[in-house]
């Protein structure tokens, strides 16, 4: 104990050296006002986008909690996800062996503390639904989902998923108790926890639970090597460990009856996750910890974002450079990492919507320019869950055979 209390007074210290600033929004937690910068995310800005292109990570300076202090509400968050785009063939991709394996322990889950084919369940943020689809396939016939995007909805809806579009605080989900709410991945999008709580204590009354997952943010430190946008994605608002996401629980009335860690599969990615599994109960106090915090500034401390020393190599060869995909991973690496001072000829993207637009004064172009690349330049490509599919086509369409980099 005194050994534990030595490490937190170190940690306070440490911190204490780190610049402070006023939140966006009050903390989630605590309600407090200020905070303490952990360190900073850079975005290449992408002319069609209005978010924030740099803010900080910071620690709320009362309870610890770890938080992006990005100036956007709940309402423009919404929107950008209402937005959001789906395509026929993307939804048509089956699940994989990983994450039908993932889908079954939910599924177990469910059955462990009661719930069956006959629960009402509402799987909220349910993005392309495949937890959902696989529950109505093995007989959930009472569940639904609820997502924000139109086109998700549209389309999923035309292949009979009962499907609705809209937020946890709207009207959208007919009235009426339910069994179970899952939030898998989409307590981290929300500025509005304590409305969407609220709301979800309501219609799980005395015996619903509600089931969360979102990513452990203490993996962070092992991915020093790698790419944080699993854990530190600009669109996640609210940064967890285990102690973090039990004190958020808590002081909205949740009691915790299930907690765990497990490895969420998504199309490329591994996505080290913490999950509980609660029901409503008495407010619970929260208790200060910034094991987290020292965590994230470390990691900011030391971070090398892969591939950088590939990308340092290719800035000092002088290879001029095609990047393909727009995506949150390109726009991080072109604001974090050597990517930017590589001799670029050229930004391109798939997306139709997107031609015209400009990243880092760039005009995003289609694909097609790809064919003309030679033989001695470089392609990076900026996509996680495509790039398999991009580097084929790049190989056997374009007939691409320079040297091929991608996050």
């Amino acid at each position: 104990m005194r050994f534990l209390r030595a490490f937190a007074l170190m940690e306070m210290k440490s911190l204490d050296l780190l610049p402070r600033e006023e939140l966006h929004f009050p903390c989630p937690i605590c309600g407090g006002g200020e905070g303490i910068r952990l360190g900073t995310i850079s975005l290449a800005r992408l002319s069609q986008d209005d978010f924030c292109s740099e803010y900080g990570i910071i620690s709320c300076s009362a309870c610890g909690m770890v938080l992006s202090n990005t100036p956007e509400s709940q309402e423009q968050i919404d929107e950008y996800y209402r937005n959001g785009g789906y395509s026929a063939a993307y939804l048509a991709t089956p699940a994989t062996r990983a994450q039908a394996s993932y889908f079954h322990t939910w599924e177990e889950s469910l059955f462990r503390h009661g719930f069956g084919p006959h629960s009402a369940i509402a799987d909220f943020g349910c993005g392309e639904a495949l937890l959902l689809r696989w529950l109505l396939r093995r007989g959930f016939s009472r569940a639904v989902g609820v997502d924000l995007s139109r086109s998700l909805c549209t389309l999923l809806r035309e292949q009979g998923v009962p499907l609705f579009a809209g937020s946890i605080t709207g009207n959208e989900l007919p009235s009426g108790h339910l069994d179970v709410a899952l939030l898998i991945h989409t307590m981290e999008h929300l500025r509005d926890v304590s409305g969407t709580l609220a709301v979800l204590v309501e219609r799980l009354g005395k015996n619903g639970k509600l089931f969360v997952e979102i990513p452990d943010t203490a993996a962070l430190p092992a991915s020093s090597g790698g790419m944080p946008l699993r854990y530190l994605f600009p669109g996640h608002l609210l940064h967890c460990d285990a102690h973090l996401l039990s004190n958020l629980m808590g002081v909205y009335g949740f009691t915790q009856h299930e907690s765990g860690t497990r490895i969420r599969e998504e199309k490329g990615m591994r996505i080290h996750s913490l999950y509980g599994i609660y029901g409503t109960g008495d407010l619970r106090p929260w208790q200060a910890d910034f094991t987290l915090a020292w965590e994230v500034a470390s990691w900011f401390h030391k971070r090398r974002l892969y591939p950088s020393d590939a990308l340092e190599a290719l800035a000092r060869s002088g290879r001029r450079v095609y990047i393909w995909g727009v995506g949150m991973h390109t726009r991080l690496m072109l604001g974090m990492s050597a990517l930017a001072e590589c001799r670029i000829v050229a930004v391109l993207d798939i997306n139709p919507a997107l031609a015209g637009s400009y990243l880092s004064g760039y005009r995003v172009e289609s694909p097609e320019r790809l064919r003309e690349a030679r033989p001695e330049d470089a392609v990076f490509i900026g996509a996680l869950i495509h790039r398999e599919r991009m580097e084929e086509i790049l190989r056997k369409e374009y007939h691409f055979t320079g040297k091929v980099l991608s996050v």
